[in-house]
C-alpha cells in the first residue's frame, strides 16, 4: 500500500472512531475497504449519548465567560473596586485629620482655591485662571497613616509649581492622586473644566506624566515608544514621525532610537520617559525628579527644554531633590512636611522670608586641635556678633553659624572673620554666603517625622 493511501486510510478511521458509535460494527467492517459514512450531527448542542461529542455546553460557557471578564475589565478601567475600596476607608476610617495651624501663605492660597471653586470661576476663559486647582486633597490608608493631608493649590498657565520634601513626605503619593494611580480619601482637582472626581478621563487626558520609576516597555525601540504615545495624544498620523523627530532630538536620543529601551541606561530612560510625558503637548505636565540619574549636560538641555514650554503655555508640577533645579525652573514652589505644606511661594521670597541673614561656614583643621580650642573659637565667633549669630550645626570640622541680622555690611562680616581666622589656629578656611534655597528647605526637613511605609 501506498504511503499516501496509508495516510488517509488512518485519517478516515480516526473520522470514524469519532463519528460512528463504538457499538455500530459496521463502521469498523466498511473502514477497511477504505471508506467510511460519516455520520452528520450537530456540534452546536448539548451532549447526549448519542451525540456525545457536542460542544453547546462549552460554548455557552464561553459566552458567559466572555460577558462576565468584558463586564469586570469595565469595572476595573472605571475604578469601581477603588471606589468602593475607598468608601469603605472612609466609612472605617473617616475624613476628619488632624492638621497643623498653616502658615499665612499656605493659608491664603487655600482660601484663594475654595473661593475660586464655590464660585466657578473656571467657567471664565480669562488667562489669568489657574490650569489647574487642587482643593482640599486627603489620602489617607488603611494603616491609619495620613500620607497627605488637606493641601490646596492652583497651577497658572505657564508655571512651573515645584514640591520639595524629603522621602515621605507626601509628594509622590500627590502625584498618583493626580494622575489617577490612587483614589483621593477626600477632596478633587479640576483641570479647566473636568475634575478629576467625576469625569477623570478627561482629566487625565489634560496631562502628561513622567512618574518617578520609569514606564516604558522594554521590548520596544525607544521610536517605537514615543509613536505609540503620540498617537494615545492625538497626534494626526501623518504628524507623528515629525513629532517623533522633534523630541528625540530635544533630548538627545538620535543614536539610541532604534535600540530596545531595555537596553538604555537609566539616565536615558529618564530622558525617554521625560518625552513620553511631553510628547503632544498636554497643557500641563507632571514631573517626578525627571533628572535623577541624567548627566549634567542633558540636565541643562532638559532645562533649557522646559524653560521653553513653559513660555507656549504649557504648565508643569516638579518634584526634585535639586535645589539648583528647583531655583532654575519653578516660579513657585511649596514645602511638604509630613504630608502638608508648610510653606508656599516664589524662590527669592522664600529665602527672604526664611532665610534672613548669612551664612557662615567656618573648616576646622582635623589634625592637632583640642575641645577646649573649638569651645574658644566658638565663643569668639559668637561674641562678635552680639546676639545675632546662631550655630546651626556642628559636624566634625565643619561649624555651620547662621548670622540672623540681614542689615550686617558684608565688609564687617569678612573683616570680623579674618581676625578670627588669624587669632585661631584651629581655623583651615571659611566661606560666607546669603541663605540658599537648601538651608531652607532642611530647615523645615528637621520637622518631618520617621518614614512609615504604607505597603
Amino acid at each position: 500500500m501506498r504511503f499516501s493511501d496509508l495516510v488517509l486510510k488512518n485519517n478516515r478511521c480516526k473520522i470514524e472512531q469519532i463519528s460512528c458509535p463504538q457499538n455500530d460494527i459496521c463502521c469498523e467492517s466498511v473502514c477497511k475497504d477504505g471508506y467510511c459514512p460519516l455520520i452528520h450531527k450537530s456540534y452546536i448542542a448539548f451532549a447526549n449519548i448519542d451525540n456525545p461529542n457536542a460542544v453547546g455546553e462549552q460554548l455557552l460557557y464561553m459566552a458567559i465567560d466572555t460577558v462576565l471578564y468584558f463586564g469586570l475589565i469595565m469595572l476595573i478601567e472605571h475604578d469601581v473596586f477603588k471606589k468602593l475600596h475607598g468608601m469603605l476607608m472612609r466609612m472605617i476610617l473617616g475624613t476628619e485629620i488632624e492638621v497643623q495651624e498653616l502658615e499665612s501663605d499656605v493659608l491664603m492660597e487655600k482660601e484663594r482655591v475654595n473661593s475660586k471653586i464655590r464660585a466657578a470661576a473656571l467657567q471664565q476663559s480669562s488667562a489669568d485662571d489657574d490650569i489647574m486647582l487642587v482643593h482640599n486633597l486627603i489620602k489617607k490608608f488603611k494603616s491609619s497613616f495620613v500620607a497627605v493631608k488637606d493641601i490646596s493649590f492652583g497651577v497658572a498657565p505657564g508655571e512651573c509649581f515645584g514640591l520639595l520634601g524629603i522621602n515621605g513626605a507626601g509628594k509622590t503619593t500627590t502625584f498618583r492622586m493626580l494622575t489617577g494611580d490612587e483614589i483621593p480619601s477626600s477632596g478633587d482637582a479640576v483641570i479647566t473644566q473636568y475634575r478629576l472626581g467625576n469625569e477623570k478621563h478627561k482629566f487625565l487626558a489634560q496631562i502628561g506624566y513622567c512618574p518617578q520609576f520609569d514606564a516604558i516597555n522594554e521590548t520596544l525601540t525607544g521610536r517605537e515608544m514615543l509613536q505609540l504615545f503620540a498617537s494615545l495624544r492625538g497626534v494626526s498620523r501623518a504628524n507623528v514621525d515629525n513629532e517623533v523627530n522633534k523630541w528625540l532630538s530635544l533630548m538627545g536620543l538620535q543614536q539610541y532610537e532604534n535600540r530596545k529601551c531595555g537596553t538604555y541606561s537609566g539616565g536615558n530612560k529618564r530622558k525617554l520617559s521625560t518625552a513620553m510625558a511631553l510628547i503632544g503637548d498636554p497643557p500641563i505636565i507632571f514631573l517626578d525628579e525627571p533628572t535623577s540619574g541624567v548627566d549634567p549636560v542633558a540636565r541643562r538641555n532638559l532645562w533649557t527644554v522646559l524653560t521653553s514650554i513653559q513660555k507656549s503655555g504649557q504648565s508643569v508640577v516638579l518634584t526634585s531633590h535639586s535645589m539648583e533645579e528647583c531655583e532654575a525652573l519653578c516660579n513657585r514652589l511649596a514645602i511638604m512636611v509630613g504630608g502638608q505644606f508648610v510653606c508656599m511661594g516664589g524662590i527669592q521670597y522664600l529665602k527672604q522670608k526664611y532665610g534672613q541673614g548669612f551664612t557662615i561656614m567656618v573648616k576646622l583643621r582635623v589634625v592637632g586641635i583640642s575641645e577646649k580650642d573649638v569651645m574658644s573659637l566658638k565663643n569668639e565667633i559668637e561674641n562678635s556678633f552680639n546676639t545675632g549669630c546662631i550655630l546651626k550645626d556642628e559636624h566634625q570640622g565643619l561649624l555651620h553659624y547662621h548670622v540672623t541680622n540681614p542689615n550686617t555690611p558684608w565688609r564687617y562680616l569678612f573683616i570680623t572673620m579674618e581676625r578670627v581666622k588669624q587669632h585661631f589656629e584651629v581655623v583651615e578656611d571659611y566661606t560666607i554666603s546669603e541663605t540658599t534655597l537648601e538651608q531652607v528647605f532642611l530647615s523645615f526637613a528637621k520637622a518631618q517625622p520617621p518614614y512609615t511605609s504604607v505597603n
